[in-house]
């Protein structure tokens, strides 16, 4: 599922640039150098991905989409190649810093795997005294790389400073979580007491990518592990709709509710308001309703929003870091959830909107048949 953050996100602070540079003019320094090749390396696969994304929204079928996949997706293996040999060329710089760092955050495809890896080992033996450290490791912890995890839990142990270890040990144990599915209660419960450590020890550690220290965001990630995973019981929702109406989500208690985090600024979330106006008309008449949860907007544009789109479901007024989106940490959107008549968590954030519509036809039918 297509997510986008209301925070700005900055990959890699003063980095690149959008555009794409050619190569540095005859007796430029080495290290300008150096950046102006960098810029080519990582402008030439961005070009091509952009290339790629914009064939395969405009793709009308799924055989055509699949052609686009085949021919158009940039390879992370090579471009990862290009970025972990240039590192090497001078593997104590700034540029192999930027260059291995873009590799952890941005390529993730099976086949860079050897690369990422590759990649988190250079990092390890030439880049742990740079002072900009703390920028990689929330890169690192959503690396998919074993080494990268055993970085992470060395620096956590060994870090030179507080810093470093407690913001080591959190995002260890957040990207622990966000790989968790289909891990038994014990492997939550090491997360737990990870989390907790974090809280008790670096609890006043403040990140430079957030807004809140290190004992709110352990507070939120609790909060989460506790009570939003599948199998667990939905916290209540008490508030009010754009039109200032008391709402509670234990109202609708006895239907199957599709939850939805969403802001009219957010282009998937806006996206996905056909298909849930296709479940409301599909459902209409049994247990099942959408409830949004209004996020980022000015009620007057919310409500706005609502009646243009014919959202004709109940949605919670939050605003801007409203408390709902606070106590529950939101900050990725759409966020959804499925749950069942009873209050308990069926999926988050499931991905397919197929198998979505199938779970809650099942949900639904056993608590009403639809009529023949």
């Amino acid at each position: 599922m297509l997510h986008w953050s209301r925070s700005l996100c900055v990959l890699i602070v003063g980095l690149w640039s959008a555009a794409i540079l050619v190569g540095p003019a005859r007796g430029a320094d080495p290290k300008d150098a150096r950046s102006e090749r960098l810029k080519e390396i990582i402008g030439e696969y961005e070009k091509k991905a952009q290339a790629f994304v914009s064939a395969f929204e405009k793709a009308k079928t799924d055989a055509d989409r699949a052609q686009i996949e085949k021919k158009m997706r940039p390879s992370d293996a090579e471009c990862g190649g290009k970025l972990v040999a240039f590192a090497k060329d001078v593997p104590g710089d700034k540029a192999a810093f930027d260059a291995l760092v873009y590799v952890f955050e941005n390529l993730d495809a099976p086949d860079a795997a050897a690369v990422r890896d590759e990649a988190v080992a250079l990092f390890e033996k030439h880049q742990l005294k740079s002072p900009r450290l703390k920028i990689a490791i929330p890169r690192l912890a959503g690396c998919n790389s074993a080494k990268a995890e055993a970085l992470l839990e060395k620096l956590g142990d060994k870090g030179e400073t507080p810093d470093i270890r407690g913001l080591a040990l959190f995002r260890l144990a957040q990207g622990r979580y966000e790989r968790s599915a289909g891990k038994d209660e014990k492997h939550m419960a090491q997360i737990e007491s990870l989390l907790a450590r974090v809280q008790k020890d670096y609890g006043d550690v403040q990140p430079d990518d957030e807004d809140q220290p290190l004992a709110k965001l352990t507070a939120g990630a609790l909060f989460e592990i506790r009570h939003l995973r599948p199998g667990k019981q939905l916290p209540e929702i008490s508030g009010t709709d754009v039109a200032g109406k008391p709402l509670k989500l234990s109202s609708y208690r006895g239907k199957v509710v599709l939850l939805v985090f969403w802001g009219s600024w957010c282009g998937p979330c806006m996206a996905k308001v056909p298909f849930e106006r296709r479940l409301m008309e599909k459902f209409a008449g049994r247990p099942f309703t959408v409830v949004g949860v209004n996020c980022g907007d000015q009620k007057k544009k919310a409500a706005a929003v609502i009646k243009e789109q014919k959202m004709n479901w109940p949605s919670f007024f939050d605003g801007e870091d409203g408390p709902i989106v606070t106590e529950w940490s939101i900050n990725s959107f759409p966020t959804v959830f499925l749950v069942d008549s009873e209050g308990v968590i069926l999926h988050r954030d499931p991905p397919d909107e197929f198998e979505l519509e199938a779970t809650i036809e099942k949900a639904v039918q056993a608590l009403a048949p639809a009529k023949k």
